[in-house]
């Protein structure tokens, strides 16, 4: 089933905020396409000009509109919620295993 999100006026001024507090490159790129699809741009140009795949983008605009209501809003999009690598060692492990180079 489609759907067709309705993007108020209220919703593209947050997303314009967004970017311009953004920091991150690829938070960019998916604010960029939710801005776009905001201004009634089809999934197909919008992929076109960011790179991303066409189903993502109406991925976006679904997720957008679903935390909007729910919970965390457009920092869902625009936040980084890609982790670290937390595996650290200490020196001294580090030494042990680089002893026999």
């Amino acid at each position: 089933m489609i759907r067709k999100y309705k993007f108020r006026e209220e919703d593209k001024r947050i997303i314009k905020e967004a970017r311009k507090k953004n920091k991150d490159k690829r938070a960019e790129v998916r604010l960029l396409a939710l801005e776009l699809r905001s201004e009634g741009k089809k999934a197909k140009e919008i992929s076109e000009r960011t790179g991303m795949n066409a189903p993502y983008i109406s991925q976006l605009a679904a997720k957008y509109f679903q935390r909007k209501y729910f919970k965390g809003g457009i920092e869902t999009i625009s936040g980084n919620h890609y982790g670290g690598n937390r595996r650290n060692m200490s020196v001294a492990e580090e030494e042990k295993i680089l002893k026999p180079f």
